[in-house]
This record gives structure tokens, C-alpha cells and sequence, in this order.
């Protein structure tokens, strides 16, 4: 009589299949469930073993230069201690203070428990405002207080940041870097002045700039400050203008009238500096005709004047379309005075992409000079036409007045690449772009910036330099090689089964 195949029969024969099936499912989980938690958490993976960082002789010697009078400065976290020590990730904050704490008499740490005792912080949610008619002096809610704050308070000001702020983070706010060291520094030499020069932030001409920029002026001691020029007048002269990618032009006045460009040059004539950058893409038509004639018609009076092309450079590029480029300072007193200033802390190469070839020549009553050029191999192209040969070209340049009536040198920097103040070109020590722009303002604006701070890189980032060859690795590591270890084990039970 024929046996009929009961249910239990099926399972018991098929049983070695559905293991290696459920087994393999297992482990594909498994994989998809530590890839999500690489991506959310990256930075917790790697904070046992890597997240170690020593405080630079360059920051203490600026800090120390800053407060020669030996004012007393407190550094106050709002967590509770034993919390800032169990935080893997906030913890390297807390060590960053200690170390500083170490290295100053003047400093002290201490942690507060924000939540619990509001009391505590509540008056570090203001600052004393001043009225200019009356002189009197007026607090004014400016910071929002809470537990992951850190006040760091001097006896002329104090300034608070979220625990965020001390790390460089992506487009999807995964962390990259930590810059603490550059943070809490910039923090100190804010706590111990009694003046905060504005930056001032262009609006309504297409302006774009990364949060890299913003967070390296706010490090060195500016205050942000939007500004509309059609209804709005620069006064702090001992400031800086920050003109971001522009890709729509500045309105000139007429007859007697004052608009947007005679602002700019009455406030660099009566001391103030204005900072450009510019992107070679938005500056000109696909017929070479430029798009913001005003704007160059200002630089021009200052001696700079960017040429309709842009700079290829195959032998020194980080790229292979040669658009990267590696560029250094200029052979002139100015640049190598700039050199000197920055680069006994860090002499990592300034990056560029896609610049424009800068022409530097003699304005009257200024005196301009290039500060970054190319390689002699670089050449300028309009498209793919080849425009000139090969040769060092001029990309960032700098002029200032001769005999300033105020006292102060007022003029311009030009640099014919957003990409000076990008993001990632701020977010690494393997670039130079920081310590050129710190020092561009400690130069010619004598402020007091972290210069000679260093970040630290990590979370995914590690994986970014990477060779293909090195990456295909790394991927059989953490996906293949668990999932053949799974399929073996499945495949020893199997034929033990079968063996019985």
C-alpha cells in the first residue's frame, strides 16, 4: 500500500532545507540590522578605540597670549558629571576641558545638573545690551539653556553652544569629525573680550555658503549678521563683509544716490574688509559675458579682477578632471608673510575646485597682492577650448588701503572659489584651508583665532580613502564572510542529519 505524505512526514524530510533557509535569513537580517545601525550610530562604534585627542601647543600659546592679564574664565557643563563620563560621544568634550583645565591656572570646570537646578545657568540665557543713546545697559535673552549646553564665561562676556557644535557633521547630521579643541577655544578668546566684531552675511543676491564658513567666523569671534544692503547700512567697520557665491548682481545708486555698491566702498574705505567668494560658474555666461558687472567693476578698483575661464590642472590636481586643485601660497611679501602665520601649525595643502584665473594689478591709493596661485602646470580653459598655456595663475588675492583715514586698513580678499570655505574643505587637518583663512583674518583684521587647533576624524569618514581594492575588502569582512560562516554551520547540520 502506497504511503501517503503526512505533514510531519514532509517537515521531517525537508528539515536540513528550511534550516539553511531560516539560518541564511537569520544572518541577512542579521547584516541589514548592522548596516542601519553603522549608519545611525557610526560614530558609538568606533568611540571605544578611537576617539582620543591631545590639545596643540599652537592653541595654548594663543590662549595664553589672549589673557595675559590672567582673568579667570569658567567652563560649566550642564550635564551631570557622572553623565558626561558615560557618554561615549560627549565625553571627548568633557576631556577637552580637562586638558585646558590643565594646561591654565586661570581656567576651572565644573558640571551642573541643568535639568534638576535651572537655577544654576538661567542667567547665562542673557547678555547685557547697550543703548547707544542713553548708555545704559539692558539684559537681553540671547541663548537657549539647556542639557546638553556648554557656557564658558569670562569676566567681560560668556557664550553657550550645544554639545553638537563641537563635532563636523553631514548632510544627514552623521558625525565626521571632532573639532572641539577649535570650538572650545574659539569659546575662551570670545569669554575674554569685551568686543565682538559683526560679520556681516549678504542677502537677496542668490548668496550660498556652508555651514563651514559660518562655523569658522562664529570660532573667531564674530557675531553673524544677515544684512540686506537696499535698506541696511554696515556700521562696524572693525568687522568683516562675507559675500558667498553671488550669483545675481549688486545694485548700483545713480546720481547723488547710494545703493548697494557705493555701501560696500564707503565701508571699505572707512576701515572695513570685505571677504568674496566667487564661483566661476555663476560669473559668467556660456558666451563668456559676465553675469554681476557691478560687483567686478568694485573688485577692479581694488586691483583684482577674475578672467572668464576656468583653471585645469592634471599634475596637481586630487582629481582626475584636474578641476581639484592643489594651489599654495603666492612668491610675494604679502603671501609669505600670510605663510608664516599659518602654517606653523598646519602645513596640509589648500584645496580649490573649479577657480577661476585671478588678475592682480596696482589700484591707486591700495596696495593688492595674489596670495594663492596654481602650479606651473595649470592652464585655463573655457569649456573644453583651451584659453592659455600652462603657467602659475593667480586664485586669491587680497588689497588694502595705503593710508586709511580711520586708523584701520579697510579693503578686500578675493578668492575665485566657493569651495576656499567649504565644508569639507573645513572639516579635516588634511587640508589648509582653516588655518589660511585664520590666519587671513588674524593678518589683516588682528583677531585672535584658533590657529594651530586640530580636529580629529571620525565615524565614516574611515572609510572615505578607501582604494576600491580596500573597499571590496571591507565588504567581504563585515557582509560575506558572516553569512559563508552561517551557510558552513548550515551545511554541517544538514549532512548530520541526513547521516542519521
Amino acid at each position: 500500500m502506497r504511503q501517503k505524505h503526512t505533514p510531519r512526514a514532509w517537515g521531517e524530510k525537508h528539515a536540513g532545507t528550511l534550516t539553511v533557509v531560516c539560518v541564511l535569513l537569520l544572518a541577512a537580517l542579521l547584516n541589514m540590522a548592522f548596516y542601519a545601525l553603522t549608519e545611525t550610530f557610526s560614530l558609538y562604534l568606533y568611540a571605544e578605540t578611537k576617539l582620543e585627542h591631545t590639545i596643540g601647543q599652537g592653541v595654548k600659546d594663543g590662549i595664553a597670549a589672549a589673557n595675559e592679564a590672567g582673568d579667570e574664565v569658567e567652563i560649566i557643563f550642564c550635564m551631570p558629571e557622572d553623565a558626561l563620563q558615560d557618554d561615549p560621544v560627549y565625553r571627548l568634550v568633557r576631556e577637552t576641558a580637562r586638558q585646558l583645565d590643565d594646561a591654565f591656572d586661570f581656567l576651572s570646570v565644573r558640571a551642573v545638573n541643568a535639568v534638576a537646578r535651572p537655577d544654576e545657568v538661567d542667567d547665562y540665557r542673557y547678555v547685557l545690551q547697550k543703548d547707544e543713546q542713553t548708555g545704559t545697559y539692558t539684559p537681553v535673552e540671547a541663548y537657549t539653556v539647556g542639557r546638553e549646553s556648554v557656557i564658558v564665561a569670562g569676566p567681560l562676556s560668556h557664550t553657550v553652544l550645544s554639545m553638537p557644535s563641537f563635532f563636523v557633521l553631514d548632510d544627514n547630521n552623521s558625525i565626521e569629525a571632532y573639532r572641539g579643541e577649535e570650538v572650545m577655544t574659539g569659546m575662551i578668546l570670545y569669554a575674554l573680550s569685551d568686543t565682538h566684531p559683526k560679520a556681516y552675511i549678504t542677502q537677496s543676491h542668490g548668496e550660498s555658503a556652508g555651514t563651514g564658513l559660518y562655523d569658522l567666523l562664529v570660532c573667531a569671534g564674530y557675531e553673524l549678521t544677515p544684512i540686506d544692503l537696499l535698506s541696511q547700512t554696515p556700521e562696524d567697520t572693525g568687522g568683516i563683509f562675507v559675500i558667498s557665491n553671488p550669483t545675481y548682481d549688486f545694485y548700483r545708486g545713480g546720481t547723488g544716490v547710494e545703493a548697494e555698491i557705493e555701501k560696500l566702498r564707503a565701508y571699505m574705505e572707512a576701515g572695513g574688509f570685505v571677504m568674496i567668494f566667487l564661483d566661476p560658474l555663476a560669473c559668467w555666461d556660456g558666451e563668456g559675458q559676465c553675469k554681476l558687472p557691478n560687483l567686478f567693476a568694485l573688485m577692479a578698483e581694488w586691483g583684482m579682477s577674475p578672467v572668464p575661464a576656468i583653471i585645469r590642472d592634471n599634475a596637481a590636481s586630487v582629481t582626475s578632471d584636474g578641476y581639484t586643485l592643489v594651489v599654495a601660497y603666492a612668491e610675494n611679501e604679502e603671501a609669505q608673510a600670510l605663510r608664516q602665520t599659518a602654517q606653523p601649525y598646519n602645513t596640509s595643502r589648500i584645496i580649490l575646485r573649479e577657480a577661476a584665473a585671478l588678475s592682480v594689478s596696482e589700484a591707486e591709493g591700495k596696495t593688492a597682492a595674489p596670495l594663492l596661485r596654481t602650479s606651473a602646470t595649470a592652464a585655463t580653459y573655457f569649456g573644453d577650448r583651451q584659453l592659455s598655456a600652462e603657467g602659475n595663475y593667480a586664485v586669491a588675492g587680497v588689497s588694502v588701503t595705503d593710508a586709511p583715514a580711520s586708523g584701520r586698513a579697510g579693503g578686500m580678499s578675493v578668492c575665485t572659489s566657493y569651495y576656499l570655505g567649504a565644508r569639507d574643505a573645513l572639516g579635516s587637518d588634511e587640508y589648509g584651508n582653516t588655518s589660511f583663512l585664520y590666519a587671513l583674518l588674524s593678518r589683516y583684521r588682528g583677531q585672535a583665532t584658533p590657529l594651530g587647533a586640530t580636529k580629529l576624524r571620525v565615524g565614516s569618514t574611515l572609510l572615505r580613502d578607501l582604494t576600491v581594492r580596500e573597499a571590496r575588502l571591507w565588504a567581504l569582512a563585515v557582509v560575506g564572510l558572516p553569512t559563508l560562516a552561517v551557510a558552513a554551520v548550515s551545511f554541517v547540520i544538514l549532512r548530520r542529519r541526513r547521516g542519521r
